[in-house]
């Protein structure tokens, strides 16, 4: 399995201008779909999955208010669906 240093380190060498990957960056969706391209190949629903996954934040965890069992699980199953789809394409 390949390590985010080293993907990052690949992209640095290829001049990519790409964030740490290792850091928060990591964790934004939106920036990852950009560096691999996959957002071209996007269809309606997949814009709909990405929006529920773009609102993550790291910090929630840290949120003493919870959020309602009706978001939570829409954002497990947008998650879900957009690993599955991303995972059969890398």
């Amino acid at each position: 399995m390949v390590q985010l240093a080293e993907v990052r380190d690949d992209l640095r060498r290829k001049g990519v201008a790409a964030r740490d990957i290792c850091g928060a960056a990591g964790h934004d969706i939106r920036h990852l779909l950009d560096l691999t391209q996959l957002e071209s190949q996007f269809g309606r629903e997949h814009f709909e999955w990405m929006g529920i996954c773009a609102k993550w934040r790291s910090n929630w965890r840290y949120d003493p208010t919870p959020a309602s069992r009706e978001n939570a699980e829409q954002f497990v199953q947008a998650a879900r669906s957009m690993t599955d789809w991303i995972r059969n394409r890398i």
